[in-house]
């Protein structure tokens, strides 16, 4: 993970920014005598909030394991979606 200081993010923002967005990598942002924060893309942050969600349920967690072991192992069905 990259990381800058407070005083680099503020001079640099837009750059910073640019540069989050672009190689899709957090960047980690130091205080002094502060908490540290991270800068994340929000397509990054989306994609990690929806697979919170979707592990949050362990009976939904356990069926996507399973289906991420069949497919690795080549045994997934591709299907036609459901028309509504």
């Amino acid at each position: 993970m990259n990381s800058c200081t407070f005083t680099d993010l503020r001079e640099h923002l837009r750059e910073r920014l640019d540069e989050v967005h672009q190689s899709r990598t957090p960047l980690l942002v130091t205080r002094q005598n502060a908490p540290s924060a991270v800068l994340l893309d929000k397509d990054e942050f989306d994609g990690i909030m929806e697979t919170l969600h979707l592990l949050q349920s362990p009976a939904n967690a356990a069926r996507l394991m399973a289906s991420i072991k069949k497919a690795d192992a080549g045994k997934a069905r591709i299907r036609k979606r459901a028309t509504e």
